[in-house]
């Protein structure tokens, strides 16, 4: 919690060290648990401010990809919508519109999708 409330202050130096401190527990105890993808996509969060965008956007996407190969375990899709929005944060702040653009549409596909426990 510390290193997204530092995120949130953005006070990204100190967060990214958080948050490198959480994602080196999370690979040895338990690497394949929707929190360590979740601590990938804060990191690069906290590495996307300080303006580290090439050390960012691998984690992220891999952040991203391990919550929606998770999701039902992660509980709901708040978390992979978050990651979605990292990613077209991370590439609206590089200037890379194009590589933003399918993210923000997968993005907004997501926002309109019922939620798991909606009855059909």
């Amino acid at each position: 919690m510390l290193g997204r409330c530092l995120v949130d202050q953005k006070r990204y130096a100190e967060a990214e060290q958080q948050w490198r401190q959480c994602l080196a527990i999370r690979e040895e105890k338990t690497p394949d648990h929707w929190r360590r993808f979740d601590a990938l996509v804060q990191l690069g969060a906290s590495l996307t401010g300080q303006m580290k965008f090439e050390q960012a956007e691998p984690l992220a996407i891999e952040g991203y990809q391990g919550l929606a190969d998770r999701r039902k375990s992660a509980g709901d899709k708040r978390r992979t919508m978050r990651a979605l929005r990292q990613i077209v944060e991370l590439y609206e702040a590089w200037k890379k519109p194009a590589k933003a653009k399918p993210w923000q549409d997968k993005l907004s596909a997501a926002e309109v999708e019922p939620a798991c426990n909606s009855p059909p």
